[in-house]
């Protein structure tokens, strides 16, 4: 959880300190999302040849590599992230080290997983992004109201020897591993065109969690919900996603299926919500949410 966490906080952060971004560097809601975007379509690129050197160097190292380059990323975001073509070159630089910390987790987990309990653990391993929704989504009121965005950016860095201690020492060796070749739940492979719709239903559901987590804090303010509400607001909601995705794997290990209907049901309730509640955050009927600057004379962009 606090691989992904710590990987992903430079973009989640951004996204809850906006605000205070858009005061003092220029940041908009465009940039915020092309930005937050070049995160995201880096780590996509590079997972699968960082995935092959996770193979080839071990999960272990991996994930101490990856938990140093992203607070250092964490640390320059906060001393030299004046600028969006800054903030872009260490987004690249933060999404390469995001795309090493997917491999490296799954492979730690598919390795050293009793098959029986694989539901529970990789529901907790995919609460790390809700985790590092919740983090910015607290850093808000605690840190970036009261001593400003750099330092949030700073404290946010101090997760990297929480990790870095959490990883096991022991080298990487076939007599560590536990369960690989047990099937799951004696279940056959999936086909490629079962792996082609789960991968198209996880981007889809992934697109839209990600730009209500990026932009939950402009839009709540928008709506007059102060900063902190916000913070407090998108704290609540990343509380309840882990929630969510720990008893969902919890489930599917006590029913010991595939959890493809279960899917089919969240990703069309996360739908309608989408549907009939986010024109709500704009006060119209278009059907889609923007947000506004306010008009001239006063008041917040937003």
């Amino acid at each position: 959880m606090l691989i992904v966490a710590l990987s992903t906080q430079p973009a989640f952060l951004m996204g809850a300190a906006f605000l205070q971004l858009e005061a003092d560097i220029g940041l908009t809601p465009t940039t915020l999302g092309m930005l937050t975007a070049t995160f995201f379509l880096t780590a996509s690129v590079s997972s699968v040849p960082l995935g092959r050197l996770v193979e080839r160097i071990g999960w272990r190292r991996a994930m101490r590599i990856n938990a140093g380059v992203a607070a250092a990323i964490l640390l320059a975001i906060a001393l030299v992230g004046r600028s969006v073509w800054v903030l872009a070159g260490l987004l690249v630089v933060g999404g390469i080290a995001y795309g090493f910390a997917n491999p490296a987790a799954n492979k730690a987990l598919a390795e050293r997983v009793d098959p029986g309990r694989r539901g529970l653990i990789f529901g907790l391993k995919h609460a790390g992004i809700p985790t590092s929704t919740l983090l910015a989504g607290l850093a808000l009121p605690i840190l970036v109201l009261t001593i400003g965005w750099p330092a949030a950016f700073a404290v946010a860095a101090l997760l990297a020897p929480i990790v870095w201690l959490l990883i096991p020492g022991e080298a990487d060796t076939p007599a560590s591993i536990v369960g690989v070749d047990e099937p799951a739940h004696g279940a056959a492979p999936l086909s490629v065109l079962q792996l082609i719709g789960l991968a198209t239903a996880a981007a889809l559901a992934t697109w839209a969690a990600i730009s209500l987590s990026t932009f939950l804090v402009a839009a709540a303010v928008a709506t007059d919900i102060s900063e902190g509400g916000a913070g407090v607001l998108l704290f609540a909601g990343s509380l309840t996603s882990i929630a969510a995705r720990v008893l969902a794997g919890a489930t599917n290990d006590r029913y010991r299926g595939r959890g493809f209907a279960a899917l089919v049901v969240l990703l069309g309730l996360g739908a309608i919500v989408f549907w009939r509640c986010v024109p709500r955050l704009d006060h119209g009927s278009s059907g889609s949410c923007s947000l506004r600057s306010p008009p001239a004379g006063g008041g917040r962009a937003s």
